[in-house]
C-alpha cells in the first residue's frame, strides 16, 4: 500500500496521476492531492505501542490506588481499636482517681492514654465520668458513673 502511494506521488510530481483503472477513479472521485499522506510507514505500530503503554499505565495506576486505599483502611481500623482501648483504660484510671479523691471535680487529663476526662461530682456520693481519647485524629468516647457508699 505504501509503495502504491509513493508511485502516485511520483506520478503527481510529473503531472500524470492515474489510479490503475478509470472505474475506481470515477467511483471514488479521488485526486492526486488526496493521496499525499505524511505518515506512510510505522503509523499502526506507533499507535499500537502508545495504546499498550497507556493501558499498562492506567492498570498500574488503578492497582496503586486500590492498594493505597486498602492500606489506609487497615490503618484507620487499627487506630479506632487502639483509641477505644485507650478510652476504656482512661475511664478506669479516672474512676480510680475518683475513688481515691472525694473532692475530684472538673476536667482531668491522663497523658499516658492521650485522653481527657470530665468528672461531675455532686458530693452526695454520685459521680459521673466522661472521657475522650484521641489518637492521630481518631477519637473514642466512653462514659461511666461511680456511686460511693458512706462507709
Amino acid at each position: 500500500n505504501c509503495r502504491r502511494i509513493l508511485l502516485y506521488r511520483r506520478q503527481q510530481d510529473t503531472g500524470n496521476c492515474s489510479f490503475g483503472s478509470d472505474r475506481i477513479a470515477r467511483g471514488k472521485k479521488r485526486t492526486c492531492a488526496a493521496l499525499d499522506f505524511k505518515f506512510c510507514r510505522g503509523f499502526t505500530a506507533t499507535t499500537a505501542v502508545i495504546l499498550l503503554a497507556t493501558g499498562t499505565l492506567a492498570f498500574s495506576l488503578a492497582s496503586l490506588v486500590s492498594a493505597a486505599l486498602y492500606a489506609d483502611s487497615v490503618n484507620q481500623r487499627e487506630l479506632r481499636i487502639q483509641a477505644r482501648l485507650n478510652a476504656s483504660a482512661c475511664l478506669e484510671t479516672v474512676t480510680l482517681m475518683a475513688y481515691k479523691d472525694y473532692f475530684l471535680n472538673g476536667p482531668v487529663t491522663v497523658p499516658e492514654f492521650g485522653c481527657t476526662g470530665n468528672v461531675s461530682n455532686d458530693y452526695l456520693g454520685h459521680i459521673s465520668l466522661n472521657v475522650k481519647a484521641s489518637l492521630e485524629g481518631v477519637s473514642a468516647y466512653e462514659s461511666g458513673g461511680v456511686t460511693m457508699n458512706g462507709q
